[in-house]
This record gives C-alpha cells, structure tokens and sequence, in this order.
C-alpha cells in the first residue's frame, strides 16, 4: 500500500532537483522563437473563444432576457469545454517542440478525446488547492504543485483521473521547492507580457508553455512519450464529381 502524500513546508529539498529553471526558460524562449507563427495563431482562436460570450452579450437583444440568459449560459458552458481542448491541445504541441516533433494547428483540437477525463481531473485538482488554500494556505499552494501536471500526464500518457494525479505527485516529489521558485519567475515573465499593452503574452505565455513541457519531460525522466505520438487529423479528401478535372 503507497504512502500517502505528506504535507510539508515549502523549504529546499534534500533531493536534488532534476531541473534548471535557466535552461526550462531558455528552452520555452527558444521553441516561442521557432514556433512563434503557431503559437499566435493558437492564442487568437482561444482569446476569440473566451471574448465570444461577451459579443454576444452585446450583440442579444435586451428585451428578451430570458432567452438572452439560456443562450449565453449554453455557449459559456461549451465554449469553457473548447477551452479546455485548447489547452490541451497547447499542452501536446508544446511537449511535441520538446520532443523534437514538427506541429501544426490541427494538433489544436486533437485532444478532444480526453476532454471528460481532463474536465473531471481539473474539478478535483480545483477541490484539492481549496481544500489546501483553507489550511493557512501553505498546503494549497504545496497540493498545487504536486498534482499541477495531470494535464500533461492525461494529455502526453493517457492516464485515468485518479493515475493522472497520484503520478504528478509522485514525479514532483523532492522538487516542490524548485518548482515554486519556477512559478515564481515564469509568473514574472507572464506579468510582463501583460503590462506590454497585452501584447507581450504572445511571446511569453508560449514560453511559459514550451518551458513548462520542458520541466515535465525532465521530472517525467523521459525524452518522449510512453505512447506512440498523436495521428495528425486526416484531411477531408476532395470530391471526386464526374467531369471534374482531377490534379
């Protein structure tokens, strides 16, 4: 039977971290760098999905609330799902530049498959920071970072809710503290993006990303995935009509 996870204080470990946070950034800059043409495209569709809710406040006629309400409700409720799939979708692209793997923008959507099993590890990761955050803080913050990369392990391992979480608390053991004083910088460098007219964040929230898929492969002690890598989603062959000239 597995020990369970121990609280403790965020204090420098006597494990020796298995990360550089220097290298993590110089990585995350590097990928922005290569893929930075990706990486845009990709914010603009999730900053339209998460600004659609609010057009169509404006847009809806005002006199008819109640039908205002239920639309605007249905679309929250969804688009927060496509959100979903968007992050998870920057997440497998980000381990695929770590990997040496050439994306695109159809990896964006590839990870729908996963939607239900991320949306119900995100509600009781949520669960697990409050319950934390209500005991003097100190082990929210501490459960934030042990369990912080079920996403990365659903998305990049195809692990089951519960695996997803006991597995990040198990590769982040021993390196809490380095992984606070990453959160700390990479919090700093999406700050300053964010006072750059907002423009700034298509050149940090990338890195941040890469940067972070960088410190999971080197906590994860692996170089690629346990599974073999994400199809490409096929194109949709052209109409083969009678009479058509065919290329």
């Amino acid at each position: 039977m597995n020990d369970p996870v121990k609280i403790e204080t965020l204090t420098p470990e006597k494990t020796p971290k298995k990360f550089s946070n220097r290298e993590a950034i110089r990585f995350g800059w590097e990928g922005m760098k290569n893929h930075f043409a990706l990486f845009a495209a990709a914010i603009l569709i999730q900053i339209i999905v998460e600004l659609t809710p609010d057009a169509l406040n404006i847009v809806l006629p005002a006199e008819r609330m109640d039908i205002h309400s239920f639309i605007l409700t249905v679309m929250e409720a969804f688009l927060l799902l496509v959100g979903m799939v968007i992050t998870m979708g920057l997440i497998r692209i980000s381990l695929m530049i770590i990997d040496g793997e050439k994306p695109d923008l159809a990896y964006l959507f590839s990870t729908v498959p996963f939607l239900w099993r991320y949306l119900i590890s995100t509600i009781l990761y949520i669960l697990i920071v409050a319950g934390g955050l209500l005991l003097l803080i100190v082990p929210g913050i501490y459960w934030a970072i042990r369990f912080g990369f079920y996403g990365y392990l659903i998305v990049d391992r195809n692990t089951r809710v519960m695996e997803s979480l006991k597995k990040s608390a198990e590769i982040t053991k021993g390196s809490v503290w380095h992984l606070f004083l990453l959160g700390l910088v990479l919090g700093g460098i999406m700050t300053a993006g964010l006072l750059c007219f907002g423009i700034g964040i298509f050149f940090t929230y990338p890195t941040i990303l890469v940067a972070t898929a960088f410190v999971y492969r080197k906590l994860l002690g692996s170089g690629g995935p346990a599974i073999p890598p994400p199809e490409k989603p096929e194109q949709t062959a052209p109409l083969n009509v009678p009479g058509s000239i065919q290329p």
